[in-house]
C-alpha cells in the first residue's frame, strides 16, 4: 500500500469518524424521547419499541463507521464470535455476492474469547472475500463458529471454508508472509494482520487446502474466563434497580437537542440540573451553586475539555468528572465515560457510578 493510499485511508477514518459522531447525538435525541413517550399512559408501545430497535441497529451501523476510522473497537474485550457473525452477517452476504451460497452459523452456548471486535469483524470479512475470489463462477462458503478442546484447554473455533479453488502446498507455505499474494491488485497484508491479530490474542490460524475441494480456514482462539462476566452481571442486576438521584449535575453540551434531552433524563431522575453549552458557560454556572458532577460531552466548541476540567478542579475540588460522546474516543484517561445513544436506566447507572466512584484525575 503506498503513501498516497494511506493518505486517502487516513482521511475517509476521519470523515466517517465525524460522521458517526454527529449521527450518535441525533440517535441519542431520538431514542430518548421514543423511550420516554413509552411511559406515558396510553402510547402506543409496540411502535414506539420498533423505534428503539431501529435506533439500536443505526447505532451499530455508526460503530462500524467508527471502527472504520480507527476510533473505536482496537481493543481487546469478551467477544461473542456467535454474536459477531450475526451483526456482520448483512454485509457479509452483499460483499460476497448472489452467486455465492453463504451459510453462517454458530452452536448454541459459543464460549467467549478476547479479542479486538473490529479487527476480528476485518477477519472474518477478508478470509470471506478471498473464499469468493476463489469461486468466480460461484460455490459454497460456510462460515460457522464451535467450542472444541484440544491439547487439555478450551478453544473456540472459527472456520471459513469454500469450495473454490484451492492451493498447492508452496503457496499454502507462503500466504501469511506479508507482502505475498496470488491476486494482481492485492497488497498481501490481509491474512499476514489477520495472523498477528489473532497471534496477540493467543490463537492460531490453520489452513487446509486441496486443488478438488477448496479451502478452509480455521481461526483457533483460547476461551475466555475470568471474573469480567460476573462484573457484567452484577450490572444487569442494577437495571432492575429504581435510583432514585441526589446532588447537583452541571451539563456541558453544545448540540442544544441533545442538551435539552439529557437535562430531561437527568431531572427525571432526580437531580439538579444546570445547563452549560460551552467550557466558558459552564465556568460562570458552576461559580454560582456547589456541583457534585460534571457531565460533560467530550467535543465542544471553545476552551478544550482538560483545560476545562482543571479549572472546575479549582473551584469544586470534590466535583466528580464524567464523559459523554458519540465515539469511543476520550481525551482525559481514567475518566468514566458513557458512549451516545444511551437509554435512560444506562444514564441512570452510569451517573450514580460517577458520583459514587468516579475518578476526577
Amino acid at each position: 500500500m503506498n503513501i498516497i493510499q494511506v493518505q486517502k485511508l487516513e482521511t475517509l477514518g476521519m470523515i466517517a469518524g465525524g460522521i458517526a459522531h454527529d449521527f450518535n447525538n441525533m440517535l441519542t435525541v431520538i431514542l430518548g424521547y421514543a423511550e420516554l413517550a413509552e411511559e406515558r399512559p396510553g402510547a402506543p408501545s409496540e411502535e414506539l419499541g420498533e423505534i428503539c430497535k431501529a435506533v439500536h441497529a443505526a447505532a451499530h451501523l455508526a460503530q462500524q463507521l467508527l471502527e472504520f476510522g480507527k476510533r473505536t473497537g482496537l481493543e481487546p474485550a469478551a467477544l461473542d464470535l456467535g454474536a459477531m457473525l450475526a451483526d456482520i452477517e448483512p454485509m457479509l452476504r452483499l460483499s460476497v455476492g448472489a452467486k455465492i451460497i453463504t451459510q453462517i452459523t454458530a452452536v448454541p452456548g459459543l464460549w467467549k474469547v478476547w479479542a479486538p471486535v473490529a479487527q476480528m469483524e476485518q477477519i472474518v470479512v477478508n478470509l470471506a472475500l478471498n473464499a469468493r475470489d476463489a469461486m468466480p463462477d460461484g460455490g459454497n462458503l460456510t462460515i460457522e463458529a464451535h467450542n472444541d478442546t484440544r491439547g487439555g484447554r478450551d478453544w473456540v473455533c472459527l472456520t471459513v471454508s469454500d469450495t473454490g479453488t484451492g492451493m498447492d502446498e508452496e503457496t499454502a507455505k507462503k500466504i501469511f508472509e506479508p507482502f505475498f499474494t496470488t491476486k494482481p491488485q492485492g497488497t498481501g497484508l490481509g491474512l499476514a494482520m489477520a495472523q498477528a491479530t489473532v497471534k496477540q490474542s493467543g490463537g492460531l490460524i490453520e489452513v487446509r487446502t486441496s486443488k478438488t475441494t477448496g479451502t478452509a480456514m480455521d481461526v483457533i482462539m483460547p476461551r475466555f474466563v475470568n471474573g469480567i462476566e460476573a462484573g457484567k452481571k452484577a450490572d444487569a442486576s442494577l437495571r432492575s434497580q429504581n435510583t432514585k438521584g441526589q446532588g447537583t449535575v452541571l451539563l456541558v453540551e453544545d448540540q442544544e437537542h441533545v442538551r435539552r434531552l439529557v437535562a430531561y433524563m437527568l431531572g427525571k431522575l432526580g437531580y439538579d440540573v444546570i445547563e452549560a453549552r460551552c467550557g466558558t458557560d459552564a465556568l460562570a454556572a458552576a461559580a454560582q451553586v456547589k456541583i457534585d458532577l460534571m457531565l460533560s460531552d467530550v467535543v465542544m466548541p471553545g476552551m478544550n475539555l482538560t483545560e476545562l476540567i482543571e479549572l472546575i478542579h479549582e473551584t469544586h475540588p470534590d466535583a466528580k468528572i464524567a464523559l459523554m460522546s458519540g465515539s469511543n474516543d476520550s481525551p482525559v484517561e481514567n475518566l468514566p465515560m458513557i458512549r451516545k445513544p444511551f437509554r435512560l436506566h444506562e444514564l441512570a447507572e452510569f451517573v450514580a457510578t460517577a458520583l459514587g466512584a468516579g475518578q476526577r484525575d
